[in-house]
């Protein structure tokens, strides 16, 4: 036969009231199948109380916001939680508290909820419905493990989606602040199906992150390319001023040294500007002949030759001027755009080249012609390289160059205008890439996704199915005037007297008095007594099997005295005694001491706590508020049937340390810790307060400020009950350690010896 489940564990509590954010930090706070929460009041134990309502009834309980967040972890490794409540027991899970008498009785009128049961007379329909809830468990548990499986499957494709946003955050680099998510990868994929041609090179890749990079784009560059108008005109009339023959107008005697020519030429229009007759250089008279022959041979015609060797001379200065200007104001690659920088490399020294040799022909034709000037006669002819620049092949080859290098910087500044939209197209680029390598993955976690949640659909709709019939089949066999024999039974044992029944009617019970009149007014000590007879009859109804049940109890002994808790625990130790999990909560030390030793029955409490008795340690978060968590009990509330060993240490932590972890306990602790002390100490005193005034003046070291704090703490802060502590006392940090410093020196003085041995109980290290 299968282990019954129980609870094994509450994972994690948050957002319920003072459980901020709790999660147990080792094993010893596991439940066991005898589990007991014991905590003050306010300390939070409703609240896990309610929790467990919340599976029972498979919403949030009464109390619980949408705040709550837990999880609750079962021993077939299965978990509940705010989220999700579908639990492995089913409506084997009850619940006593505060919110289960509230929601079944209605005192103002006597009357409670009905309790139903099976009619085992009507056996074929018992067997049917037997079938119906092992067919309903074994869907549950499919629903369950389906939903499991789902769940496992939703999270790796969500986990996917989360590494492929990031994946493409991360080809994106730091350069690109846009966020990339889940979601979008989501949105993109149900937008678009990514092909081949979404696949980058490695080049590729490196183009599209040096853009990203960029945090701002590069100035433009402005630079003009073009060769003056009538260039070619220009070249090839310096070309025939190289060639032309200039000997048909010079004498023979100049012919036979030209490089007179332009002495002669200077001399002859200085001696005619200045009217001079004879020679300045020789002194001969100058005859009118020699006047006549040197003004023909110097007419303008050879002017005009002269004169345009010199123009073409200055066209080659300008022309390689322009040339050498260009090559200046070439920009530095680094201010071209990264991704352009290679090509521009390429093209820049094409045209480089081009110019350069341009410049070297030009300048050869400057020298041919500087030659002209200086020996006119003298034959020249035009440099190869001149030549070469008068053919089609160097116009084309030119043009080609600079139109090449025009076309990149053109590029470059269409890069500047297009700043944003280029880098916004190099990370869609980079994304793309991603995407196409992730799709087919992706889009088979996405499918397997949808098979299970699918699946999870198919199998709750069945268990609601069988569910739905097993409730029609109950509501056919099911009597609850079965049950009102069984309670009445309980309560008469309870109370000890008749004086109060329940009878059956149609919707539920009528609470009446033994003469017939509706039972009104009732007393605490009988509401509770009738409310947890009332729930200890549920154990049974519904068809529930004891075995398998989970029992969750809250202070089921409010407004109970001695003997009448003593009686409820009787009740719950017999009717818990087989089922498969009770977990009781209680603020009652008293009565959890006695639960203590029915459910440990066996354990030597002085040498371990054992596991499965746990306690709301609730303390001060350092900002003024409190905070709950469930912890092993501490050994000096296991070991010891009073309070008295806790409290001790609670204020001696507080005096020794400084610790202001229960500080707002501390004022009710002082006061019950010296209530107990002095009842013994100075049995002669009507009270402890005047056990304590009485014997201030007697204490040595207890300085008037700690005796001012120690009388506030017993007359106004504290109300001598240290199971109801809800709010944090009006005292300051340092009141609260004067008073602990106060009682810590009173019991010193007062009573050495058990000063001492209280030192050895609170500093001896915790047992396991």
């Amino acid at each position: 036969m299968p282990e019954t489940t129980f609870v094994e564990k509450l994972v994690q509590i948050s957002g319920l009231g003072i459980w901020i954010d709790h999660k147990p930090h080792s094993p010893d706070a596991d439940f066991t199948r005898k589990t007991i929460i014991y905590g003050f009041n306010g300390s939070g134990k409703t609240s896990l109380s309610r929790i467990f309502a919340s599976l029972e009834a498979n919403s949030l309980a009464n109390g619980l916001n949408d705040r709550a967040k837990f999880q609750v972890k079962f021993s077939d490794k299965t978990t509940a939680t705010d989220a999700n409540l579908v639990h492995p027991l089913g409506n084997h899970l009850l619940v006593f508290n505060s919110d289960f008498v509230s929601r079944n009785f209605q005192w103002d009128v006597g009357s409670a909820l009905p309790i139903f049961h099976i009619d085992e007379e009507n056996i074929e329909k018992v067997n049917e419905l037997r079938q119906l809830e092992a067919d309903l468990k074994t869907a549950v548990a499919e629903a369950r493990a389906a939903k499991t499986g789902q769940e496992s499957a939703q999270k790796k494709y969500k986990d996917k989606g989360t590494e492929i946003g990031g994946r493409v955050r991360d080809a994106r680099g730091t350069g690109y602040t846009q966020q990339f998510n889940r979601g979008n990868v989501d949105r993109e994929y149900s937008e678009k199906k990514f092909t081949d041609q979404d696949k980058l090179t490695e080049d590729s890749i490196g183009e599209c992150r040096a853009i990203i990079r960029q945090s701002d784009p590069l100035p433009k560059i402005n630079l003009a390319l073009e060769l003056p108008e009538g260039f070619r005109d220009e070249l090839r009339n310096a070309c025939e001023l190289i060639q032309r023959d200039f000997s048909a107008q010079l004498s023979s005697d100049l012919t036979t040294h030209p490089s007179m020519m332009a002495w002669v030429a200077e001399g002859h229009h200085y001696h005619e500007e200045n009217q001079l007759v004879s020679c300045l250089h020789c002194g001969n008279e100058i005859s009118d002949q020699r006047r006549k022959t040197l003004a023909a041979m110097f007419s303008e015609s050879w002017q005009e030759q002269t004169n345009a060797v010199a123009a073409a001379i200055e066209w080659c200065k300008r022309s390689r001027s322009l040339l050498r200007g260009w090559l200046e104001d070439f920009p530095p690659q680094s201010a071209v755009q990264p991704t352009l920088a290679k090509g521009f490399r390429e093209v820049e020294n094409g045209f480089r080249s081009e110019v350069l040799s341009t410049g070297k022909a030009i300048k050869e034709l400057q020298e041919a012609l500087e030659e002209r000037q200086r020996n006119p006669m003298a034959n020249q002819n035009i440099p190869d390289n001149v030549t070469k620049l008068l053919g089609h092949d160097w116009s084309a080859r030119f043009i080609d160059a600079a139109r090449r290098l025009l076309t990149v910087i053109s590029e470059h500044n269409s890069i500047n205008d297009q700043f944003k939209q280029r880098k916004d197209a190099a990370a869609n680029a980079l994304k793309a890439d991603v995407l196409l390598a992730e799709q087919a993955s992706y889009r088979q976690l996405k499918r397997k996704a949808d098979e299970a949640e699918g699946d999870v659909q198919k199998a709750q709709e069945a268990a609601k199915v069988l569910e739905e019939k097993a409730e029609t089949l109950r509501k056919e066999i099911r009597k609850h005037g079965i049950a009102a024999d069984e309670l009445n039974k309980l309560l008469h044992e309870y109370l000890g007297h008749n004086s109060i029944l329940l009878e059956a009617k149609e919707e539920g019970y009528q609470l009446v008095r033994a003469d017939g009149s509706i039972a009104q007014n009732l007393s605490e000590g009988e509401k509770t007594a009738l409310t947890f007879c009332f729930f200890l009859t549920q154990f049974s109804a519904e068809g529930r099997d004891k075995k398998r049940l989970v029992v969750v109890i809250d202070d089921p002994v409010s407004s109970l005295d001695g003997n009448a808790q003593t009686y409820a625990f009787g009740l719950i130790k017999k009717h818990t005694k087989r089922v498969a999990q009770v977990i009781l909560l209680t603020h009652n030390l008293k009565f959890m001491h006695m639960a203590k030793r029915a459910f440990f029955r066996g354990v030597n409490f002085s040498d371990t706590v054992p596991q499965g008795l746990l306690f709301v340690d609730c303390r001060d978060d350092g900002k003024g508020s409190r905070e709950s968590a469930l912890v092993k009990m501490p050994s000096h509330l296991a070991k010891y049937d009073s309070e008295y060993q806790y409290l001790f240490s609670v204020v001696f932590e507080a005096s020794d340390k400084q610790s202001t972890d229960y500080l707002y306990l501390l004022p009710n602790a002082i006061r019950k810790l010296l209530e107990i002390f002095t009842a013994f100490s100075a049995p002669d005193k009507s009270s402890f307060s005047e056990a304590l005034f009485d014997d201030s003046g007697k204490i040595k070291g207890l300085d008037q400020a700690e005796m001012n704090q120690l009388e506030r703490v017993c007359q106004i802060e504290s109300h001598g009950d240290i199971e109801a502590v809800n709010s944090l006392p009006a005292l300051t940090v340092e009141e609260s350690h004067r008073a602990a410093n106060g009682a810590m020196k009173y019991i010193r003085e007062r009573d050495k010896k058990h000063y001492d041995a209280m030192l050895r109980i609170v500093r001896k290290p915790v047992a396991d």
